[in-house]
């Protein structure tokens, strides 16, 4: 008799229930409407649409923003990454995040951060 592999207990915390985000972040997490005037877009899966649509009335100059990084990168010594070059197409579009300091917030604050985003 094959052996059932054991169960595992998730649990699904909001930003709001991990207590470890201001205020600011939770309102923004959750679509605040007070927010509205400083974001053009919600932070939806649905929305990339809408933004990436937005992005393309602002063309970039692909070819610069290349060159720079390979630039900037060769300065460390190190190599660019693979993927550098699919910046030239216009077709491809990038998420940024801030970073900030995370000294005695532990790992945790990774975990939401990369999901966060």
């Amino acid at each position: 008799m094959p052996q059932q592999p054991p169960r595992v207990r998730v649990d699904h915390l909001t930003f709001r229930e991990s207590g470890q985000f201001a205020e600011r972040d939770v309102a923004f997490a959750e679509g605040d409407a007070r927010l509205e005037p400083f974001r053009p877009h919600a932070p939806t899966l649905g929305a990339f649409a809408k933004t990436i649509a937005a992005r393309r009335e602002h063309p970039v100059d692909r070819e610069t923003l290349t060159e720079v990084l390979r630039e900037q990168y060769a300065g460390y010594g190190v190599e660019p990454p693979e993927g550098l070059a699919a910046l030239l197409d216009e077709d491809t579009f990038t998420v940024v995040t801030a970073h900030q300091a995370s000294l005695f917030l532990g790992p945790l604050y990774y975990v939401y951060k990369i999901l966060s985003a």
